[in-house]
């Protein structure tokens, strides 16, 4: 009897117990932390000058390959983010190349990847990049949630924010051809570079990559 009794129990209790970690599965929900990149331009505080003022050093390196400026550049100015050598080939791809790598490696989900695709069409249609941020940050919120995904996206998110305040207009201005191949390489830098990185350090990392890549080299820098 007191088998059939605790049964009874369970299936009382299940429906409760099945609604609570239903709750808890859609309850978070994606919450960008944006840098206010603008409050850093010809500041001396010293936010300023490990966050914004690191990108401004970069046209200053030699062109002695772009995976070593970048390294260079990294370790020089204290940048808090590991580059592997497996993103150096990354560096020369435009943005369904990066695109197809990293679905290919299940670091995104079919729906997260969709939204970065979204963000690449606005960009590349000639939205602002602060509107194309927002529409972004609206559209993960629709995204199941993973701890681990927050400051991918804040790389994201941040990353094409910082590079286009600190080189207004080179990247992303009148529908420039190398504004997807921009996405798509923060794309590969979020999903191979942000792990053990601050949201600051990631912010800067990943607009130095872009910075840094040959494709950007050769195709935005003039």
């Amino acid at each position: 009897m007191k088998t059939i009794s605790y049964f009874f129990s369970f299936l009382i209790l299940f429906p409760t117990l099945y609604s609570c970690a239903k709750e808890t599965e859609i309850s978070e929900k994606y919450e960008l932390t944006i840098i206010d990149v603008s409050q850093f331009q010809n500041s001396t505080s010293r936010v300023a000058s490990t966050t914004y003022n690191p990108l401004l050093s970069l046209p200053t390196y030699p062109n002695n390959g772009a995976f070593v400026t970048l390294q260079n550049w990294k370790n020089d100015e204290g940048i808090n983010v590991n580059y592997p050598n497996t993103i150096s080939p990354m560096m020369n791809n435009d943005y369904w190349t990066n695109y197809n790598i990293i679905e290919d490696m299940n670091i995104f989900t079919s729906a997260e990847l969709n939204v970065i695709n979204s963000l690449a069409n606005d960009i590349q249609a000639g939205f602002s990049v602060q509107a194309s941020v927002n529409n972004f940050q609206n559209d993960i919120q629709n995204l199941p949630y993973y701890a681990q995904k927050q400051n991918m996206f804040n790389a994201i998110a941040n990353g094409l924010l910082m590079l286009d305040n600190a080189f207004p207009g080179q990247y992303f201005q009148n529908r420039n051809p190398c504004a997807r191949a921009t996405v798509g390489l923060v794309l590969a830098f979020a999903g191979l570079c942000v792990s053990g990185a601050t949201v600051v350090g990631a912010a800067v990392g990943a607009a130095g990559f872009i910075w840094a890549s040959a494709e950007m080299g050769n195709a935005c820098k003039r």
